[in-house]
């Protein structure tokens, strides 16, 4: 016993607070000219005195003086650079694009923001947008314009069938099993199903990509909503489904809705790169 106490803290890993994915903004330019180009984020907020979360003396000192100045002529009416003057939101990013050419701002991007970009001559900062909780977005430096990398319907159709085909693969399953057999019945299954889950997806928005991340990110963002779920499909299974006794029904609608829901985790963690990538 003496032993295995002296070997438990061999047990113990480091605990983190954020388990949840922190919202994030990568962004692609197309059309760029053939220079170095600087980018940042314009938060509509007052810089702060000591410089805020932005990059410290020490990591500006690293960057161009000249494309700097060239960004800082972007600062008016109330909006500030987040990284080269600093503001009060938690921005990790860097000015200069990542191996792949992309800017990536995360953990605590603002929700309305403009992009920043320079050359040593030249500086141009887009209209105020709109993110998501994970935006992919691209920028077109001769128009000037910012724009989501997936159309809108088209992620949101992704993630909708990530969660409906295994629902309707497993609560199908289980419908045969509790021996329902009629049309009309496998009707009403289809439709309830469709509905609760677009639903779902509307109810959770954009944060519905980061629910395959971990189990913790499933259980927070899918846990409530869930159960909402469960309660409208009994109304509408005993009120529309015909075949079989209420009982019956009651006891499908149950079981059906906490199997979907234990085992549609594991779907949305294989699939959890493609989603955030769209």
């Amino acid at each position: 016993m003496l032993l295995l106490l002296l070997c438990c803290p061999l047990l113990a890993s480091a605990a983190h607070a954020d388990f949840v994915p922190k919202p994030e903004v990568n962004v692609t330019v197309i059309n760029a000219p053939a220079e170095t180009i600087y980018m940042d984020v314009l938060i509509e907020t007052e810089p702060e005195p000591d410089g805020g979360y932005g990059l410290t003396q020490a990591e500006l000192a690293q960057y161009s003086p000249v494309i700097l100045e060239q960004l800082h002529t972007l600062e008016d009416d109330g909006w500030t650079l987040a990284l080269a003057s600093g503001t009060s939101y938690v921005l990790f990013g860097s000015l200069t694009p990542r191996a792949d050419g992309t800017w990536r701002f995360s953990y605590k991007p603002p929700e309305r923001f403009r992009l920043a970009v320079a050359t040593a001559d030249f500086a141009q900062a887009t209209k105020p947008y709109t993110r998501a909780y994970i935006s992919n977005l691209v920028y077109d430096w001769q128009s000037n314009t910012l724009r989501a990398a997936t159309p809108t319907p088209v992620r949101f159709l992704a993630r909708l069938l990530a969660t409906l085909i295994p629902t309707l693969l497993v609560e199908g399953a289980l419908l045969l099993v509790f021996g329902f057999r009629q049309k009309r019945t496998w009707l009403v299954f289809l439709m309830v199903n469709v509905v609760t889950q677009v639903a779902l997806h509307i109810f959770v928005g954009s944060q519905s990509a980061i629910a395959g991340d971990s189990l913790f990110s499933y259980l927070a963002l899918f846990l409530l909503p869930e159960l909402f779920i469960w309660a409208v499909e009994t109304v509408a299974y005993q009120a529309l489904i015909e075949e079989r006794s209420s009982g019956k029904r009651a006891g499908y609608a149950f079981l059906a809705n906490l199997a979907s829901f234990l085992f549609g985790f594991l779907p949305l963690h294989f699939l959890f790169p493609f989603l955030t990538s769209l």
